[in-house]
């Protein structure tokens, strides 16, 4: 059956809307283990093409659908996305397409080969949501992505505030400050529990549970109130100073709002646990890479 269920409740009813509009049939991955991509990029007026932001998505509601991003990407060599990117601008330049394109990428290691590949997957023309989000991580940490390298680094705290820890004597201090910045984020949020519950009682029990930002860490939480009318859904970003940390917080973040808001006879309609579930499974996985490489 259709992953769509709700859009394309059986092939009959997919395929007579394919063939009224046309589509495209898109080549599946030889693997099992995909990693899907996103970039945003902007094409000046001028035809200087730049990377804004990458990342991995997060997949909650269907490994087709993405639901979120973890920023900067860490699936791929910069390298060889950057050149993907550029490319892709270019043909675009070449039709006369310019302003903000967000491009999807999936990459996977070839089981013939044992080579990582990478694919283009889709690309659309305007100023996406996960653009937007990380707009607001730049605005928070005052931090900027480097496009080559794909790290987001925030400004060094003063000498005073900076942790250091005494060396032998004849050697010089050694700096602990870390000023990479990992941030998780994404404008789908959706618990219908939320509906029945105002923004102050919201944000006191997020207080009330450590959910906050760090201006001085530049870590934290921060919320975007997407529909003030519902208040059902609602966008949430993570940071945190690695890759981890910033995934955990988000579980954390959810399964704390979901018990708050829910009872056992009143679960609501979310996507809460479809996102934990993911989410998880990332951090596992980027566990068992950080164990590897020690």
């Amino acid at each position: 059956k259709p992953v769509n269920t709700k859009m394309f409740p059986t092939w009959e009813k997919f395929l007579q809307a394919f063939i009224s509009q046309g589509g495209i049939i898109e080549a599946c991955p030889p693997s099992e283990n995909i990693t899907t991509l996103v970039t945003d990029m902007l094409i000046e007026p001028t035809g200087v093409a730049n990377l804004l932001t990458c990342g991995d998505q997060i997949h909650a509601e269907s490994q087709f659908s993405c639901w979120g991003v973890s920023v900067p990407q860490s699936s791929i060599e910069p390298s060889l996305l950057n050149t993907a990117c550029h490319r892709i601008a270019d043909a675009c330049k070449s039709r006369g397409i310019v302003g903000y394109l967000r491009i999807d990428f999936v990459t996977f290691i070839h089981p013939k080969t044992m080579v990582q590949q990478l694919w283009a997957l889709d690309l659309c023309i305007h100023y996406s949501d996960n653009l937007a989000m990380f707009r607001l991580m730049e605005y928070m940490t005052h931090g900027k992505l480097q496009p080559k390298t794909h790290v987001f680094e925030v400004p060094l705290p003063t000498h005073e505030n900076q942790q250091s820890r005494k060396r032998l004597p004849g050697h010089e201090e050694e700096n602990l400050v870390n000023n990479n910045r990992y941030s998780v984020m994404s404008t789908r949020l959706m618990h219908s529990n939320l509906a029945v519950i105002h923004y102050s009682v919201f944000f006191q029990m997020c207080r009330a549970h450590g959910i906050g930002y760090d201006i001085k860490d530049k870590t934290g939480t921060a919320f975007t109130l997407i529909d003030s009318f519902n208040r059902e859904r609602l966008g949430m970003i993570t940071v945190g100073d690695n890759l981890q940390g910033a995934l955990a917080a988000y579980v954390r973040n959810l399964s704390i709002i979901h018990q708050e808001v829910s009872a056992p006879n009143m679960q609501g309609t979310t996507n809460f646990k479809a996102a934990i579930a993911d989410i998880e499974g990332i951090l596992g996985t980027t566990v068992q890479n950080s164990e590897a490489e020690q």
